[in-house]
């Protein structure tokens, strides 16, 4: 008999083999070969490459680096899942590998499976660290926000002494810090926390002074540390020795040679490092900005540290102490608040005059110039330094506006900038609103020049904004501010048949038609911008410069109403509805409520609703609001019917379902809820789609929270919900099975306390369930039975629980003894002492073997 020339293991052996290799008892060598048939671009296989010959060095099992690779190229998410919940430690060691030298495209996945690593990672202190390590690569390398995951995924899986061991490990690295401080501050409500946290304050070291000090910021955000509690949460004399150890810190490098003469053995980087400001003291100052800005502290913990503040910045003429300092100068003494103001304005003037192009810093001086300028003292800046300050790029436009205000108060400042609003400079618009901010008006002597450079043909160009409408006519005069707002009215009615700066004449004819009080002027200026707008409609803001005038007209006189410009108006509102473009659809929609008030119960108003479900799924910014609003006016019992038919095009197609969803909830709200849900219910039983079902489902929930906000009962409709529930908990769509069970939910949240409503809880009880085997629906059947059992107490409840934990079928039990610990951790029932739990199980019940047919 010949004898095998080769031998084939048995898939036992095969088995154990590969199980051998994924722990790591057997190692494999590395085979590189299958990376050139991977979709990846050269330069991302080299990086592979070099990753897992780190990998190989590190001994991870080559079987997880070579399925997480493949899954990662060909994008299968599932599997990529799956295998990260298999090996977590493994595949955030491979993530750490691939960050060294990482790709922007695998931004998405590589967030993805750190998310579901660190949430699978078994409880020990080193994968703790590893998860934090991992988390910083991936926010400094591929520039993912990733440290309220590691926050909530590690709290929620590890012991707090576990993570304070981990805290303990990586507190010396200062690139942990602000992560380190996400998880002590979680952790501080323990005993173990709180010891921790004071003992750091104690530590003659940088990094744990650090980590105090983002403890101590992320504590109040959290709003563990407030104002109320401050001052016995926080000792002062923490404070004290932080600013006492940096000052010390400022006064030996003051002694220490110049950092301009550098020594022959000195790099001028080790220079610029030994000069360099420090971390603790720059993480300080900015939390004691947002601390004084947010009123956190107490005044006692404000004016013991803004003396300290003073001393520091005396010492250093550091501007982020003054930055902090600003916020605090009425709880230095009167002195020394005089002396910190004449050093800053004189330091910022001389920042000013260097034209310093950081945006940054220039926004750090604005802001300290905003807290301790006044209309005396900003004079020492002189004009140069309010040029330099109007002259600022990438400056938020309300810091320069509101330092600005402080200046037009100055009698010696004014003048000059009078002058740059009638030469119509480019910063004229700033000192407009900064004159409107400060209530200064203009002077009598520039009001005419003031009012033609208003009326000059490229007045367009530089100011042609809405924002500045109201300022342009509000720094008028107030005896003569009705006249020049009559006079420039007519003009830019007039004006607004040309081509050129329509949104400039639109913004003045709404501003300055709240001040004039002549009925033929407003009247004809309406007439004027209905023919402008038979001829066009591109342009939105005539619109609300209609709306404006209409409301100013109908205020003085109601009989505008009964006009035939106004009547036109209505009967056009349909036309200018469909051919207008989105973006103006809300300023139509503004100006048709306000004639809707005034003209309610008009057919033509239906027409108006037809038109605008016609055009109801088109985008435009903030439409929604005014869409809603006005089909909630419009909708009546004539044009009901008619309108829910025009929509039904939407509930047919599932993805224009969210437009739909705004009518339907609008005629809801209107008190037209029966004929909705009638209409709906009939659409959901003859529609075989399962998607378009889904999509039904939703709309009705809408309609339940819409008739609920207005307090619209629905107990009338309850048998025709449970029909509807019940057919949809049989449907073979999981989404169908969702809708049904949310609707539930709704249900019994808001039906309970009536008899129908108790009977609906304990029929939706009964056909909930016997899903709850069902893996896809779980979060939502335990939704629904915590409602129930917050509805029907406890102990009803309970009683269900009994028969499934004492079930033969361990799937059942196990399904059961999930929904029991949900309950008692969400609910944590309250009993009177010697009385029994309500959720009490015994043991037999709960530890129940499986009974075993006899053979």
């Amino acid at each position: 008999m010949k004898k095998k020339s080769t031998r084939t293991n048995s898939r036992a052996f095969t088995a154990l083999f590969r199980f051998s290799e994924s722990i790591g008892i057997v190692h494999n060598n590395y085979d590189y070969e299958f990376i050139s048939s991977l979709s990846f671009t050269p330069q991302e296989k080299t990086c592979i490459i070099s990753a897992m010959k780190e990998l190989e060095n590190q001994d991870t099992a080559y079987s997880t680096v070579h399925k997480f690779i493949i899954y990662f190229d060909k994008k299968r998410v599932r599997e990529l899942k799956n295998l990260t919940k298999t090996h977590p430690e493994d595949v955030l060691v491979i993530i750490k590998a691939l960050l060294e030298k990482p790709s922007q495209s695998w931004a998405f996945l590589l967030s993805k499976a750190f998310n579901w690593a660190a949430c699978s990672v078994k409880q020990a202190q080193p994968h703790i660290t590893l998860i934090i390590e991992v988390g910083q690569l991936l926010e400094h390398r591929l520039e993912i926000e990733i440290r309220e995951s590691i926050e909530k995924s590690t709290i929620s899986r590890f012991t707090h002494t576990l993570i304070i061991g981990a805290i303990k490990s990586l507190v010396d690295d200062t690139k942990y810090t602000k992560y380190l401080s996400d998880l002590l501050s979680s952790v501080y409500t323990s005993i173990e926390g709180k010891e921790y946290f004071s003992s750091l304050v104690h530590v003659n070291s940088e990094p744990c002074i650090l980590l105090y000090i983002h403890t101590v910021h992320a504590l109040f955000k959290k709003s563990i540390f407030h104002r109320l509690n401050s001052s016995s949460a926080l000792p002062i004399h923490a404070f004290e020795k932080i600013i006492t150890q940096q000052s010390n810190r400022i006064l030996a490098k003051k002694t220490q040679k110049s950092p301009n003469a550098v020594e022959k053995n000195e790099s001028p980087a080790e220079a610029s490092n030994r000069t360099k400001s420090s971390r603790v003291l720059t993480s300080f100052l900015h939390f004691l900005e947002v601390a004084f800005k947010s009123n956190w502290l107490s005044p006692v913990h404000i004016k013991a540290i803004s003396e300290l503040l003073y001393n520091l910045f005396i010492k250093s003429n550091n501007p982020r102490v003054l930055g902090a300092l600003s916020y605090t100068l009425e709880f230095l003494e009167e002195g020394k608040s005089i002396t910190l103001i004449n050093m800053a304005m004189a330091h910022i003037s001389s920042l000013l005059e260097k034209n310093n192009k950081d945006s940054l810093k220039n926004r750090e001086y604005l802001i300290i110039l905003h807290n301790i300028s006044t209309e005396h003292n900003i004079q020492m800046i002189g004009m140069p330094g309010i040029y330099k300050i109007l002259e600022m790029q990438n400056i938020p436009r309300h810091i320069t506006i509101s330092v600005i205000s402080r200046a037009v108060k100055n009698p010696h400042i004014l003048p000059f900038l009078f002058k740059d609003i009638i030469n119509m400079s480019v910063h004229a618009p700033v000192i407009i609103q900064a004159l409107y901010q400060a209530k200064v008006q203009i002077p009598s002597g520039i009001l005419q020049q003031y009012t033609s450079i208003l009326q000059d043909k490229n007045a367009y160009k530089w100011i042609g904004a809405e924002e500045y409408s109201n300022c342009i006519i509000d720094v008028l005069p107030n005896d003569k501010k009705e006249l020049i707002s009559y006079t420039l009215l007519k003009w830019a009615v007039t004006e607004i048949t040309k081509q050129e700066g329509h949104n400039y004449l639109c913004s003045l004819i709404t501003s300055c038609s709240q001040y004039v009080t002549d009925y033929s002027a407003l009247k004809q200026s309406f007439c004027s911008l209905y023919t402008q707008l038979e001829q066009s409609v591109s342009c939105p803001a005539i619109f609300t410069a209609c709306k404006a005038i209409l409301h100013k007209a109908l205020c003085i006189d109601q009989e505008f109403i009964n006009s035939s410009i106004f009547a036109k108006a209505v009967y056009r509102l349909p036309i200018w509805i469909n051919e207008a473009h989105s973006s103006a659809l809300p300023n139509i929609y503004k100006l048709a409520l306000t004639m809707h008030g005034y003209s309610r119960g008009w057919k033509a108003w239906d027409t108006v609703l037809f038109s605008m479900l016609k055009r109801h799924s088109t985008y435009a910014y903030n439409k929604h609001t005014e869409e809603f609003l006005l089909i909630k006016a419009l909708c009546h019992y004539r044009n009901i019917e008619r309108s829910i038919k025009i929509i039904d095009r939407y509930v047919d197609n599932p993805k224009m379902a969210k437009y739909n969803a705004i009518a339907i909830y609008a005629f809801s709200a209107g008190g037209y809820t029966k004929d909705v849900f009638v209409y709906l219910n009939s659409k959901y039983h003859h529609t075989q789609n399962l998607e378009n079902r889904a999509a039904i489902l939703k709309l009705l929930i809408l309609i339940l929270k819409a008739s609920t906000k207005a307090k619209h009962s629905y107990s009338e409709y309850l048998p025709f919900f449970t029909a509807l529930i019940e057919e949809s908990l049989k449907s073979s769509n999981i989404w169908v099975i969702k809708g049904a069970l949310s609707m539930s939910n709704y249900l019994i949240q808001n039906c309970y306390g009536s008899t129908d409503g108790y009977k609906l809880c304990v029929h939706i009880l009964n056909r909930i369930f016997p899903l709850v085997l069902n893996k896809p629906i779980e979060k939502e059947v335990l939704a629904v039975i915590t409602t129930a059992t917050r509805t029907l107490t406890i102990e009803f409840t309970s009683s269900y629980l009994n028969q499934g934990l004492s079930h033969p079928d361990k799937r059942v039990r196990t399904a059961y003894r999930k929904i029991y610990i949900h309950i008692n951790q969400t609910i944590m029932p309250e009993y009177s002492p010697g009385a029994p739990n309500p959720l009490e199980i015994t043991s037999f019940l709960y530890e129940q073997p499986i009974i075993r047919k006899k053979q």
